[in-house]
């Protein structure tokens, strides 16, 4: 079998195993993704928190960034010179923001 067809195969096989997700609104998407099975726990991190920044639910972006801080968890990567992860980076701009009810 030659790599096209190799090809062919693995992509056939991804269709049928995952629904379309470009179909989904984001409410769906993100049951889809609680849905799928986790490697480890985090895993999805930083698509789940984006996805709930998104359907404006900073409580439970906040309540998830924390339980990653506590774990260790970065959220998937470091993003900065200083060692600032994609944890940390959510948390800060979700306090920042005024109309946040996590904001202090």
């Amino acid at each position: 079998m030659g790599p096209e067809l190799l090809a062919q195969e693995i992509f056939a096989w991804a269709d049928k195993q995952l629904p379309d997700i470009s179909k989904l609104d984001i409410q769906n998407f993100l049951n889809f993704l609680r849905a799928t099975p986790r490697g480890y726990i985090g895993a999805y991190l930083a698509v789940e928190v984006i996805a709930l920044m998104l359907v404006g639910n900073d409580q439970e972006v906040y309540a998830l960034c924390e339980e990653a801080r506590k774990r260790g968890d970065s959220g998937g990567f470091t993003i900065t010179a200083e060692g600032m992860t994609f944890v940390s980076l959510a948390s800060n701009w979700l306090e920042s923001r005024p109309e946040s009810a996590t904001a202090q």
